[in-house]
């Protein structure tokens, strides 16, 4: 570089959200600016603000370049930083200009406010619109050289320092040996087919170690012991120089490879938590030699993963933790805690790349350090696509052994939905997940076996509150554990749910810090009264508005149609044509139960084209609801079922789907047929075959609506007309009578075939699988659940003559 040349001085001075209309989110983001001069590779960024709207930056921050051309450009970018290794930062807002046009904008006061260019698909945060104010000035040589004598001091000042600190020297040098070869790693592990289900590990391992690494620069702490934990991941991830040998080993070595780099990860929670305030908190309420023990133990695992890693087949080897003695099985704390059973079987998760910008927001929210928030809340419209993103953080959160409990609602299972069993549920699924924690529901059942009996505020005292803080006095857990609620608002009804939401708005912070709840639900009047404005409670609302969720949906509608062209080989490769499919995804208006709806519609059809063509040629709804609305109807008037409600035909089946909507438990086919006497042609499989776009079924299997919506239609009174529509208070009393004659039909003397009523109970062998053969599970729901559906009716004469 010649010496014709000028030295600037860029200073960042603040940053403001520009729309302050808009409800803000309550998480206020974290916030830098990164600057790049065109003449220099080198680029900077301010120090992070975080959680602040208004961000101000310290005048002392300057980034000084060298400037030949004046029409060499600076760009600034305002960027939110996540306070979990793994996620990338995400761009607020850009501006790129000649310097010319920066000295014309500062030279009124030398001050300049910027506006910045929004990114594609931004956040809501983002949305808000910012502006950045900045001051660009031209140094004096004297200037110059002043600035670089200061700098020149402070790097022999940090260099003496560092000189005098042989052990934090060492441990220095063994966190920054650490993060490069897992550097090293993640970029040739991402290559290797056969070692794709380790890179997630290798990947997060790596961005916690240099989180770790960048934090211990600024605490300066010493430490022998944690020195000697990273020598050992140092020497556990030290075989993967070695590329060449990977490719060779056995599927054994790699299955053990996941679970070395997984134990590597754990440890690298545990130095990054070290060198953080929120861990020196937490050694206020720990033992030295808890945590002593702690890291020996970490120790002796990552030394027993390296010696196994040095032959080419694993000998499978069971790690036992010496800490937990189990007082009670697991089959035992089932019996005791009742919890409600949550199959994930039929749970679908989002599509690839879709919902990405969603799902790593609240991961961030999740995973972050800082104690305060310890809820996050989704909310959003019926069909937004709450469920399938709770699946999927479940599945991110089990991946990263990460996940507590998984929790989910359904009002078409009212017994398994109930709000009595939520805080019982999860204490039994933590239980499975934790050691620690089961051991100390073993001791609180074993003091207080009617425990699942009692109000919920004493078992949210004794299962969650008592109980984890007991497993966490016993352990030393690194990161933070996940508890999943899905479709909070369809918990009971509001009546039924009140004392168990102000539990979890007012008591979660009584449990210790690495709990995280992610609870989904509606935008219900009373979950929204007791969850807002609560300073440990992060809401997020999922806007079917934003562009990003309209890409979603297409990205979805675009996948399953390529499905169905696959299915159905006379449909052509450019089947159904731009035009039908941006129609479609005007009609989904941003809701995926629409686009999945209408995909299962067209697919169950014998020819797609037909089923189609009826979707389009339909009225256009703007508002989302009545769109989806009206789908439905479509989906009902083409089964042909109800061309003539009055016949007996369509009565028997309007019974037989009502019964689906009310039934207090998921019924079979079998048994609705049974409930209702349906028979020689009449079966009700010929309507759910009809309808298998709309609900659940298989022969013999129970029958549930795939979405809540479709409920919430059919029980919707500005629908009365509508030959679908179901009453309530008669479909009840539907149930009723039904269930009055299965017990008249199968209740007689002596259901147990017991030979002697001489007999104790006692002493019968394989009575109660004598009884389980002789009781249907039909009758089994009509003698225990006829007084529910009784109290959903008026009184009835007729009923008491039965």
């Amino acid at each position: 570089m010649s010496n014709n040349y000028s030295v600037y001085t860029l200073r960042v001075l603040s940053a403001q959200a520009s729309d302050t209309s808009q409800r803000r989110p309550k998480r206020a983001p974290n916030l830098y600016v990164k600057i790049r001069h065109s003449e220099s590779d080198v680029a900077r960024h301010t120090p992070v603000v975080a959680k602040s709207y208004m961000p101000v930056w310290d005048k002392d921050f300057e980034f000084d370049f060298q400037v030949q051309d004046m029409s060499s450009l600076i760009t600034l970018e305002l960027k939110h930083k996540s306070r979990i290794p793994f996620i990338s930062p995400s761009v607020f807002g850009k501006f790129e200009a000649e310097i010319t046009h920066y000295l014309e904008l500062c030279k009124t006061d030398g001050n300049a406010v910027i506006d910045m260019l929004i990114t594609k698909n931004p956040s809501s945060q983002a949305r808000l619109g910012w502006t950045l104010k900045i001051q660009l000035i031209c140094k004096t040589q004297q200037e110059v050289t002043t600035g670089l004598q200061q700098r020149l001091e402070a790097l022999e000042s940090l260099a003496v320092t560092a000189e005098a600190d042989s052990s934090n020297s060492a441990l220095q040098k063994a966190l920054h040996s650490l993060s490069s070869k897992l550097k090293v790693i993640e970029g040739v592990v991402g290559t290797i087919t056969e070692l794709s289900q380790a890179h997630p590990y290798i990947n997060i391992a790596w961005k916690v170690i240099s989180a770790a690494y960048a934090a211990y620069k600024a605490q300066q702490a010493r430490d022998h012991q944690i020195l000697q934990l990273v020598q050992s991941m140092n020497g556990c991830v030290t075989f993967i120089t070695g590329v060449a040998e990977l490719k060779s080993k056995q599927e054994s070595f790699q299955k053990h490879l996941c679970g070395t780099m997984q134990q590597v990860l754990e440890c690298a929670y545990f130095v990054q938590e070290y060198f953080q305030d929120a861990f020196t908190k937490r050694l206020l309420h720990q033992t030295w030699s808890s945590l002593a023990e702690s890291i020996s133990e970490m120790i002796e695992k990552l030394n027993l993963s390296s010696s196994l890693l040095n032959v080419d087949t694993v000998v499978h080897t069971a790690l036992i933790s010496s800490h937990v003695l189990e007082e009670v099985h697991a089959l035992a704390l089932k019996q005791y805690l009742r919890p409600a059973d949550m199959s994930i079987y039929h749970r679908r998760e989002c599509l690839p790349n879709t919902r990405q910008t969603v799902i790593d927001t609240i991961l961030q929210s999740l995973m972050d350090t800082d104690e305060k928030n310890r809820i996050v809340w989704l909310y959003g419209p019926a069909g937004s696509g709450k469920s399938t993103i709770a699946t999927s953080i479940a599945e991110h959160c089990r991946v990263l052994h990460r996940q507590g409990a998984f929790v989910f609602f359904d009002r078409a299972k009212t017994a398994e939905s109930s709000p009595d069993k939520l805080i019982r549920t999860i204490a039994y699924q933590l239980g499975q997940q934790d050691p620690f924690i089961q051991s100390a529901l073993a001791k609180t059942v074993k003091e207080q076996p009617n425990i699942a009996d009692e109000k919920p505020y004493v078992q949210f005292s004794k299962l969650w509150v008592e109980t984890l803080q007991q497993a966490s006095k016993d352990q030393f857990r690194e990161g933070p554990t996940i508890i999943i609620i899905d479709a909070l608002d369809e918990c009971g009804t509001a009546q039924e749910r009140h004392s168990l939401l102000k539990l979890l708005a007012e008591d979660i912070p009584r449990l210790p810090s690495r709990f995280r709840f992610f609870i989904t639900s509606r935008e219900e009047h009373d979950i929204v009264q007791q969850f807002s404005d609560k300073s440990h409670i992060e809401e997020m609302l999922l806007d079917i508005t934003l562009q990003s969720n309209e890409q979603d949906v297409e990205l979805f509608l675009n996948h399953e149609i390529a499905n169905i062209r696959r299915q159905k080989k006379f449909l052509s490769q450019d089947w159904p044509g731009g035009a039908t499919m941006s129609l479609l995804l005007k009609k989904a208006g941003g809701l995926f139960i629409w686009a999945s709806t209408a995909i299962a519609f067209i697919a169950d059809g014998h020819n797609p084209k037909d089923q189609l063509e009826i979707l389009c040629s339909s009225q256009s709804k703007d508002k989302a609801e009545s769109s989806l609305h009206e789908l439905y109807e479509i989906a009902f008037y083409t089964t042909n079922i109800w061309k003539d409600p009055a016949s007996k035909t369509a009565m028997k089946w309007h019974k037989a789907l009502g019964l689906v909507l009310v039934a207090r438990r998921p019924l079979t086919d079998v048994e609705i047929d049974q409930l209702l006497g349906l028979e020689n042609g009449y079966c009700s499989s010929y309507l759910f075959q009809h309808l298998k776009c709309l609900l659940h079924w298989s022969p013999g299997q129970p029958v549930h609506f795939l979405h809540t919506s479709i409920a919430d239609y059919l029980i919707d009174s500005k629908h009365d007309g509508k030959p679908w529509f179901i009453n309530i208070e008669l479909h009840n009393h539907h149930m009723v009578t039904a269930c009055f004659n299965i017990m008249q039909q199968q209740l007689h003397f002596n259901m147990g075939n017991i030979k002697s009523s001489h007999v104790f109970n006692k002493d019968i062998n394989n009575l109660d699988n004598e009884i389980s053969s002789s009781i249907s599970s039909l009758l089994l729901y009509s003698c225990l659940l006829w007084i529910d559906h009784l109290r959903e009716i008026d009184f009835d004469t007729g009923l008491c003559k039965d």
